[in-house]
C-alpha cells in the first residue's frame, strides 16, 4: 500500500492548515533535491514537481512525499501522486522537461545500462562500508536508471538526485549516494567518489580502523615493558642492599652495643 502526501516548496503539508514545517521537504528545496529514495522497513519516495492552482491558474511548486510497505514501482507512485494532487487539492501536475521539472521522469526508462557491472559492484562495496558517494550524470533517467541497477541497497540507505552543478557537498551529508544532472557526457565520479571508484585505491576507512587497534596494542605493549623494567631495577637494587649489608655484617664487631639488633633486623627484612 501507499500513501501520498504534498507539500508546498516551503515544506508545508496542503491537507493540514497550520501543521508543521517539514525540515526534510525545506532542506531539499534549498539544497535543489528533485527527488529522494530511503530504503528501510518501508520504502519513502520524495519527488519535486510543478502544478497549476485550479482557483488562481498559478504555477507554483510542490513536493509529494510517497510511502510504501512494499517494493516501490515508481510508475505506480507516479499514479499515486497525481491522482492525490489533482483529486483531493484540485492541482494541474505541469508535464514539461524543463529544468528541475523531474516528475516525469518517472514514468519513463531508459533500455542501456549507465553503469557497467565492475562499477556497480565498485558502487555496492563502498556504500556497504558507508562511504557517501557522488556522480554527475546527464539526465534524470541515467539517474534512476543508476539507482535502479543498484541492487545492494541496505536499511536506511538515503539517495537523492540534485538540479545543476557544484552542490557544497556538506549540505547533502545526510544522503549516501547523490546523483547530480549536469552537463556530463556519461556517469561521471565526482571529487573524491573518484578516487574511492579506483579498484586498486585502499579502503581508508578499514586502514585508520587498524591502525588504531595496532596504535593501541603497541603502547600496551610498551606500558608493560616499561613496568618490567621498573620492576626489575626495583628487584635488583634491593638485592645489591641485602648483598652490601651482609658484607658489612661480617665485619660488624657484634660486641659493640646495638650490633645484634642491627644484625638480627637486617636478617628478617
Amino acid at each position: 500500500m501507499t500513501s501520498v502526501q504534498i507539500y508546498d516548496s516551503q515544506g508545508y503539508p496542503l491537507s493540514e492548515q497550520g501543521d508543521a514545517r517539514d525540515r526534510t521537504i525545506q532542506e531539499m528545496g534549498q539544497y535543489g533535491v528533485v527527488f529522494s529514495l530511503e530504503f528501510g522497513s518501508v520504502t519513502e519516495v520524495i519527488v519535486y514537481f510543478r502544478g497549476y492552482e485550479s482557483q488562481s491558474g498559478r504555477m507554483e511548486q510542490y513536493y509529494a512525499r510517497a510511502i510504501s510497505d512494499m517494493q516501490p514501482d515508481l510508475t505506480d507512485i507516479n499514479s499515486a501522486i497525481i491522482s492525490k494532487a489533482e483529486q483531493r487539492h484540485g492541482l494541474e501536475i505541469e508535464e514539461s522537461a524543463s529544468g528541475e521539472n523531474f516528475f516525469n521522469t518517472l514514468q519513463k526508462s531508459i533500455k542501456r545500462e549507465v553503469a557497467s557491472r565492475d562499477q556497480c559492484n565498485r558502487i555496492n562495496y563502498l556504500l556497504s562500508r558507508g562511504h557517501q558517494l557522488r556522480f554527475g550524470i546527464p539526465s534524470y533517467e541515467e539517474g534512476l536508471q543508476l539507482i535502479s541497477q543498484i541492487q545492494g541497497m541496505k536499511p536506511g540507505l538515503r539517495v537523492a538526485v540534485v538540479q545543476g552543478e557544484g552542490r557544497v557537498p556538506d549540505s547533502l551529508g545526510q544522503y549516501d549516494l547523490v546523483i547530480e544532472k549536469g552537463d556530463y557526457v556519461s556517469l561521471e565520479p565526482l571529487d573524491r567518489t573518484e578516487e574511492l571508484m579506483d579498484p586498486s585505491t585502499v579502503d581508508h576507512s578499514t586502514d585508520d580502523r587498524t591502525i588504531s587497534v595496532d596504535n593501541r596494542t603497541i603502547n600496551l605493549t610498551a606500558a608493560l615493558e616499561s613496568i618490567a623494567i621498573s620492576v626489575g631495577v626495583i628487584v635488583l637494587l634491593s638485592l645489591l642492599y641485602v648483598a652490601v649489608a651482609l658484607i658489612g655484617l661480617h665485619y660488624l664487631n657484634t660486641s659493640l652495643p646495638g650490633a645484634e639488633v642491627i644484625k638480627n633486623t637486617i636478617w628478617i627484612w
